[in-house]
């Protein structure tokens, strides 16, 4: 279980609007108030394959002083146009930190259990 949404607010979204995975809104599209359905997504419907060429190695001395580096710990990469790419502390060495920028879910099949309730 990853993100459960019982205890909490519900997920909302407009349909073909984007907000959500494209191949989870397919199988979400006709479905009526009270319909529950389960949902099965293949990874490359999902996040799509695990990359092995999406990772990094960086000095230890250019991570920033502010995050200790941890596996697992999420961070945004910044080029130097600006851009920002999340990634995630893969490893930590002694004098280097490995990055993984898959996102952590890349890889998995996914399991969604949907009611559709009426709007607010």
């Amino acid at each position: 279980m990853v993100e459960p949404s019982e205890e909490s607010k519900p997920i909302t979204f407009i349909q073909d609007d984007g907000e959500i995975l494209l191949a989870l809104e397919e199988a979400l599209h006709g479905m009526a108030v009270g319909e529950e359905k389960e949902v099965w997504l293949a990874p490359e419907e999902a996040l799509g394959p695990r990359r092995a060429d999406a990772d990094q190695v960086v000095l230890r001395g250019e991570f920033p002083k502010s995050l200790p580096p941890a596996p697992g710990v999420g961070l945004y990469v910044h080029t130097e146009t600006g851009e920002a790419f999340p990634a995630y502390v893969a490893e930590v060495r002694p004098d280097t930190v490995a990055l993984d920028f898959n996102h952590p879910l890349a890889g998995e099949a996914l399991r969604f259990t949907v009611k559709i309730l009426p709007c607010a």
